[in-house]
């Protein structure tokens, strides 16, 4: 069957959307919302603007006057991620859960970041860290699900899919992800499923549609 290339989750979080790959989504995004406390108001818009540098800096600056800020630390964290330093944003979300294990937006960036480097059984035992703390946490089933799909561990991904389907019914990454499985499964409702990844307008459920379900 056709391999589905993700978008990169961004690994963003976005109000109903977790993207993964810097497109997608991981997978992901996602990628990860950034927090919107009025102490980072500035650099949230300018990284909504793009200007990752600047965001970086007014991060950092907010930091050297105050003190230690998780939040703000993760979104420069997130900025240094957008900017292709993978090594200073992933030395952010390590910093964070150092202060705070429970810290779930790091534990999945850590995560999302060894997946899209191809170390599945690395994001697979982050997830599962993050899942101790978040169990309601459809993003993490979600990488959960796509780090078990992509290791060969079929029936533990499916499980995964179903249960981030059954946290948010609106994911059409999980319906899209979970009708491939299912179609190299050869399992009948995987047409189904990517007829419900078309309705929620995921990118891949048309041409998944066309592929499977005529």
């Amino acid at each position: 069957m056709k391999t589905f290339v993700m978008a990169q989750i961004i690994a963003k979080f976005a109000a109903s959307k977790f993207q993964v790959m810097h497109n997608f989504i991981l997978f992901v995004s996602p990628l990860l919302l950034l927090s919107c406390s009025p102490k980072e108001r500035n650099g949230e818009d300018l990284f909504e603007k793009g200007q990752f540098s600047e965001a970086v800096a007014y991060y950092s600056a907010y930091l050297d006057s105050n003190g230690f800020d998780a939040e703000i630390v993760y979104n420069r964290g997130r900025a240094y991620e957008e900017m292709g330093n993978v090594k200073a944003a992933r030395t952010d979300f390590d910093l964070v859960l150092k202060q705070d294990e429970r810290h779930l937006n790091s534990r999945l960036s850590l995560s999302r970041l060894a997946y899209e480097e191809g170390n599945y059984s690395r994001s697979l035992i982050l997830t599962g860290l993050a899942l101790d703390h978040h169990e309601s946490s459809f993003e993490a089933h979600f990488l959960l699900a796509r780090a078990r799909h992509q290791l060969g561990y079929t029936t533990a991904a499916m499980e995964a899919y179903n249960t981030t389907i059954s946290l948010n019914k609106n994911f059409g990454e999980a319906y899209l992800y979970r009708g491939a499985l299912k179609a190299t499964l050869k399992i009948k409702s995987a047409c189904e499923d990517f007829k419900i990844a078309e309705r929620l307008k995921v990118d891949g459920g048309e041409e998944a549609v066309d592929k499977f379900c005529s």
